[in-house]
């Protein structure tokens, strides 16, 4: 009898747990459960409910809590175990999820554009205290019914192998290496790494950046751990400008490239130009041919940040100097537009030297060519044939 007890037991424990059941809803812009006239907002979707003490949806994409106003989500039934809101800028910028604090209950991060509460119970509230909050996407997930899973106490945050501490300027902190151990309440532990939220403090590195702040946060509970940081960075100088090959590895390494840097080489083609922004797409290598490494200087403009007047401002075979922030745009290494020349060097000379030179530099074949004791080299100082 007393084993039928605890089968009846165990049974009805198993289908409490079956009962528990889980939802996500998410709420977007076209969505529009608030209204684009400021004010008092509440609006619900799959029975969850957002609303504002004054807000509104702009443009018909961003739910806006105005600064010094609260937000709240609640669930008409169950508890709220997790809240993700995505936002149009990062951290505690205006319009940042770090502009909400306060949160009732729980615990609230965030980490770039991304804020994350986690906790239980069927309502939370934040206060937009900082600045003002836009948000593009409102992702909640809530339980129904019970459960006998035990419940996260604490968290402990531990190295499993070594942490990266040296940065390059505008990286985030990267918390691989950490390891996450839950403790509950029955005593038991667990890794669970890959169901924590991180945030950093701060959010970016700078070069003025001496240490960052890492929290984990599972269930409601969190911890924290500081390391000092190096940090580094790829800008240069005219002097030191990159070649067009280095300017392709630190891209292809995806290294710092926030930051303006300086890239040297030969224009090898005009492709266009842009008489609304006087700007000329061009593309330049490191021996002025089309055959050699190309680089991209999309939609650049003269020295200076000057305007070109027309696509003959800018002619194949100039040495230029030019600095702007890289990307790779899909198989394409180049500067992001408004790039800029610092310097370009042509000799205006036409007529090609073929029998004796002197120390010099001519134009052949559409590109500057430096002449030095009878032969032949590239800007660049390579031997050319």
């Amino acid at each position: 009898m007393k084993k039928l007890l605890l089968s009846i037991v165990a049974l009805f424990m198993g289908v409490s747990m079956v009962n528990a059941e889980e939802y996500t809803v998410t709420i977007i812009g076209a969505d529009q459960v608030w209204s684009a006239t400021a004010g008092k907002q509440t609006g619900t979707k799959d029975g969850v409910t957002i609303e504002t003490t004054r807000g509104m949806l702009g443009s018909g994409t961003q739910y806006r809590c105005y600064k010094g106003e609260t937000f709240t989500v609640s669930v008409a039934e169950g508890n709220i175990t997790k809240i993700e809101i995505n936002c149009t800028a990062s951290g505690t910028s205006e319009y940042g999820p770090g502009c909400f604090t306060d949160a009732t209950s729980g615990a609230y991060s965030y980490s770039g554009k991304v804020g994350t509460w986690e906790g239980s119970a069927s309502s939370i509230s934040m206060i937009a205290s900082i600045k003002q909050v836009r948000m593009t996407e409102i992702k909640v997930t809530y339980v129904v019914g019970t459960s006998t899973a035990p419940q996260a106490t604490s968290l402990a945050l531990t190295e499993s192998s070594t942490v990266q501490t040296e940065y390059y300027e505008s990286e985030s902190f990267n918390p691989a290496g950490l390891l996450a151990t839950a403790t509950f309440d029955d005593e038991s532990t667990a890794d669970v790494t890959e169901n924590v939220t991180w945030s950093f403090n701060p959010a970016e590195l700078t070069m003025d950046t001496k240490s960052v702040e890492i929290t984990a946060t599972y269930k409601g509970v969190t911890a924290s751990k500081t390391y000092e940081v190096t940090m580094k960075t790829i800008a240069n100088t005219p002097e030191t400008a990159y070649t067009v090959e280095e300017a392709c590895a630190l891209i292809e390494a995806n290294r710092g490239l926030g930051v303006e840097v300086y890239v040297k080489g030969i224009v090898s083609k005009v492709e266009s130009f842009n008489s609304t922004y006087g700007s000329i797409t061009y593309w330049i290598s490191t021996d002025g041919t089309e055959e050699s490494q190309q680089f991209e200087c999309y939609s650049g403009l003269n020295i200076g940040g000057e305007k070109f007047t027309s696509v003959d401002d800018l002619s194949v075979g100039t040495f230029v100097v030019v600095v702007g922030t890289m990307k790779k745009y899909g198989e394409v290494y180049e500067f992001n537009y408004n790039n800029k020349i610092v310097s370009m060097e042509t000799t205006g000379i036409t007529d090609v030297l073929s029998t004796e030179f002197k120390d010099g530099k001519i134009i052949e074949n559409n590109r500057v060519v430096i002449v030095k004791a009878g032969k032949k080299y590239n800007v660049a100082g390579q031997l050319v044939k």
